[in-house]
């Protein structure tokens, strides 16, 4: 039988979306959209004071580092796939045409719809999964792969009646209770604003299946519906039980990071980075807690090491040139000259690196050289238009520049970014410190427009 697959509720990390929106009391009513965690509930909020540094600096990371969820959810459910639906977009075409043949084969359906899951089209997904789920009424595994397009695709109504089909046939079944129905049943509970209950489904689903995949599922969307305590309490769990687990240790540093517990945060994506050395995500998250010179000395040695074992990755040299910037303030000759080479580097790689930009100016900035600051943080902005502190950091720059017109028009900017965050809309196009969700490596590959159906 093969493994179950979830991709999580929150829509967030691919440019960050809304905070706090209100969801329906009925859990029978569709939502219009996929549900973001209640950050501002968790203090969550960034706060750009007047001199420009970020004074929320450590919450913003926070609310970035749960952005991460829907990426990894996606990452997780590629990995869950059967083998015969690991295809890449080249295949989609065969897919396409074996499914237009053979309209009466439940499997060519099916692995046409899990094709479209995989890729990041949930709509095209459920027609086809709905087709093979017409097909193979009984087949549970299809109608649980059915559900989680459903949630992707917005559909909690419809999602909500398939879980409750999966969880009446595990009371007619005495020898079945399907964790993953439990697993759906709680985003369908979570999407219809009811916590409790969407957290009694999911410790239902880790004690049906204490497997370390089920538990990071799990972790993953307790902390997308903003129960991060008790994402924390199920990834310590998970943990102990599994401490080979790279994924569960980053799952686990991610929830301990948003509950802003940074001690523990650290020690936890240092293991997750030991037992996975090339895992960027550790990597980068432990970047984003480098917020002092003595942790990010701590953390430097992770990061070197990162960028000594995959030098063709420019995410490890932008998360290099972070913390070894936070480890030497102010960094001067040759210090000053590794971080400049390590950010060149990574925008030689990838070209468009907004963040390694910013970074720059910043680098400029603190050696006195304005204009080529300047020059930098507008290269970031006109690359990532929606992050407000590098508005900010541009406005004060052409203010000392004497260039008064450009200064008020990026500080209005500013403000506009900035209120639209507080008010719980859009906070920006950047993930951790502006990094594209294509340098992270953990979205879902998404296909170029092709054969349709």
């Amino acid at each position: 039988m093969r493994m179950p697959i979830y991709v999580g509720i929150l829509a967030l990390f691919g440019c960050s979306r809304g905070l706090a929106q209100t969801a329906p009391s009925d859990a029978t009513q569709p939502t219009a959209k996929k549900p973001a965690p209640t950050f501002r509930a968790a203090g969550i909020q960034g706060n750009i004071a007047p001199s420009g540094y970020s004074g929320g600096a450590r919450e913003e990371d926070a609310r970035q580092v749960a952005s991460l969820v829907e990426g990894l959810q996606a990452a997780n459910f590629a990995a869950d796939l059967p083998d015969a639906a690991k295809l890449g977009c080249d295949r989609q075409a065969e897919l396409l045409h074996a499914a237009l043949a053979q309209p009466g084969s439940a499997e060519a359906n099916l692995r046409l719809g899990l094709f479209y899951l995989k890729h990041d089209d949930p709509k095209l997904a459920v027609t086809s999964l709905s087709v093979a789920q017409s097909l193979a009424p009984g087949d549970g595994a299809v109608a649980r792969d059915l559900a989680v397009a459903e949630i992707e695709a917005g559909d909690y109504a419809a999602a909500g009646r398939l879980a409750a089909r999966l969880l009446d046939a595990n009371r007619l079944d005495e020898d079945r209770d399907d964790a993953a129905a439990h697993r759906i049943e709680g985003s369908v509970e979570a999407a219809a604003g009811h916590p409790e209950a969407a957290l009694a489904e999911w410790k239902l689903a880790v004690a049906l299946d204490p497997s370390a995949n089920n538990v990071f599922s799990v972790g993953l969307s307790m902390m997308a519906s903003g129960l991060f305590a008790d994402a924390e309490r199920i990834l310590i769990a998970g943990t102990a039980a599994h401490p080979d687990s790279a994924k569960l240790w980053l799952a686990r540093g991610m929830a301990e990071s948003l509950k802003q517990d940074q001690t523990q945060a650290i020690e936890s994506l240092e293991r997750s980075a030991k037992l996975d050395p090339g895992n960027l995500l550790a990597s980068t998250l432990l970047a984003a807690q480098a917020d002092t010179a003595e942790t990010s000395a701590r953390i430097l040695p992770v990061v070197q090491t990162l960028a000594r074992a995959k030098p063709e990755e420019a995410v490890a040299h932008y998360d290099l040139a972070l913390v070894l910037a936070k480890a030497n303030p102010g960094a001067t000759g040759a210090v000053a000259a590794k971080i400049e080479s390590e950010l060149r580097t990574a925008i030689g790689q990838q070209p468009g690196f907004a963040a390694a930009h910013f970074q720059l100016g910043v680098l400029h900035e603190n050696a006195g050289d304005s204009g080529a600051a300047t020059a930098e943080f507008a290269e970031a902005v006109r690359l990532e238009p929606e992050v407000a502190e590098w508005r900010y950091r541009l406005a004060r720059a052409y203010r000392r520049a004497g260039q008064a017109g450009p200064a008020e028009r990026e500080m209005e900017a500013f403000k506009r970014l900035k209120a639209r965050r507080d008010a719980g809309g859009d906070v920006s196009a950047k993930l951790l410190d502006g990094l594209p969700m294509d340098a992270l490596g953990v979205g879902p590959e998404r296909c170029v427009a092709g054969p349709s159906r």
